[in-house]
């Protein structure tokens, strides 16, 4: 079992009622985080050069921005852009909560089950040395 997801939070995960009463999916594709149950979008429609775009700002620790970019470019509310944007992964192929190394494509991380979005996946887009988001 990973050693951030312990049993207790396993049950607790078990009833996403509280999730879907903050965040209302509206019929699109989504996960929920094991983590920290926000309701993360898929928003699988938005191009690839936005959600890079998106992820570049992310990196740079424009999060504002990011979350503004996100908002033009969807339908979600701040409280939806700001989970989104909390998920894509910066460093690469590893998992925002606890640097884990994440398979190509892959959301969940194999070690923690956070929610990590693959936005950044351009080969451009290269992640700055040693950074790392801690907090999500």
């Amino acid at each position: 079992m990973p050693r951030h997801l312990t049993p207790r939070l396993i049950e607790a995960y078990a009833d996403q009622s509280s999730t879907y009463q903050t965040f209302d999916p509206k019929g699109r594709m989504h996960i929920v985080c094991p983590q920290c149950r926000a309701l993360i979008l898929l928003l699988e429609d938005i191009p690839a050069a936005i959600r890079t775009e998106i992820a570049r700002l992310r990196q740079d620790v424009q999060m504002i921005n990011a979350i503004k970019r996100l908002r033009a470019v969807s339908d979600c509310g701040l409280a939806q852009a700001k989970a989104n944007v909390q998920h894509i992964c910066l460093a690469g192929p590893a998992c925002n909560k606890c640097a884990a190394p994440l398979q190509s494509g892959s959301l969940l991380c194999p070690a923690c089950f956070s929610v990590n979005l693959p936005w950044a996946d351009s080969p451009d887009l290269v992640p700055t040395p040693g950074h790392r988001n801690a907090s999500t």
